[in-house]
């Protein structure tokens, strides 16, 4: 009598691999929904926020990487070989600012490098430093986004 073997075939891909591809497939859908659910535009997106108060926390937060005067030259984002935008020299994309600032560069199909900012600055801090980023612009803003004076703080 023939003994039957109780081996399986190796499998090309290992579960250990199965379980890792799983796994990373299943955090870029909540990514992806994540950000999607969170986006603004879905409910009326409107910026309030003050240039004036956005201008030195960017200059804490952002010019390293997008130079002091918002042009992408910055020492940091130099050293992570990447071109950055030159704010001076695009059209203000105020909604789509406000989302990679607060919830980094993937939110918006940008690099990961570009770090989230909703567990360091408030939502009115953020929206400050997008007023400010617009305010850089030479076109100004795109859509409803606005970017009040300081005599309008609308917060």
């Amino acid at each position: 009598m023939k003994r039957r073997s109780t081996q399986q075939a190796p499998s090309v891909i290992s579960t250990a691999g199965r379980l890792s591809a799983l796994v990373l497939v299943a955090g870029l859908l909540a990514t992806l929904t994540v950000a999607r659910a969170s986006d603004p535009g879905m409910s009326g997106f409107e910026l309030r926020g003050v240039a004036d108060a956005g201008a030195p926390l960017f200059q804490q937060h952002c010019a390293d990487c997008h130079g002091t005067r918002g042009t992408g030259d910055g020492r940091q984002g130099a050293a992570f070989g990447l071109v950055l935008r030159d704010f001076t020299a695009v059209e203000a994309d105020a909604e789509r600012y406000y989302l990679a600032t607060r919830d980094g560069g993937m939110a918006v199909g940008l690099s990961a490098a570009m770090p989230m900012f909703r567990h360091t600055l408030s939502d009115d801090e953020i929206r400050d430093v997008v007023a400010y980023l617009v305010q850089l612009a030479p076109r100004g803003p795109r859509g409803k986004s606005t970017a009040p004076s300081p005599q309008d703080d609308q917060r």
